[in-house]
């Protein structure tokens, strides 16, 4: 193995460890074909997709949308059906009879993640 081909392995491994301790459910579909691409044999143009793969699951890290595939604890607000994008927020929140007339909102709790989602993709 050639000293580019050790280097993508170990970004592999690398991405295979933030993947597991990684909240976001969008990166997943991003970083198994970057992890896949990055056992390829070393060449010009596999270099470029690897980095083009790279760029690609690092930029999904970065979105303000996640995936909402198991739900969270406290789904408030007027709740709707359907595909969408329902606003994701953090803090304490005390249920009050005026939450029936908010949008429909997600309550994350109070530990705020470092670079957090916004917005979760739901759907019914």
């Amino acid at each position: 193995m050639r000293t580019s081909s050790y280097l993508w392995c170990a970004t592999a491994v690398a991405a295979c460890i933030v993947l597991a301790f990684s909240t976001r459910w969008l990166s997943v579909p991003f970083f198994c074909p970057a992890i896949a691409v990055s056992f390829w044999k070393p060449g010009p143009r596999s270099n470029i997709v690897k980095t083009v793969a790279w760029l690609a699951a690092i930029a999904s890290l970065l979105s303000p949308i996640d995936i909402c595939s198991y739900g969270t604890a406290m789904h408030g607000g007027k709740i709707g059906t359907g595909v969408r994008l329902v606003k994701l927020q953090y803090g304490l929140h005390r249920p009050s009879p005026l939450d029936d007339d908010r949008d429909e909102f997600f309550n994350a709790g109070c530990m705020v993640p470092p670079n957090p989602p916004r917005w979760l993709l739901v759907w019914n």
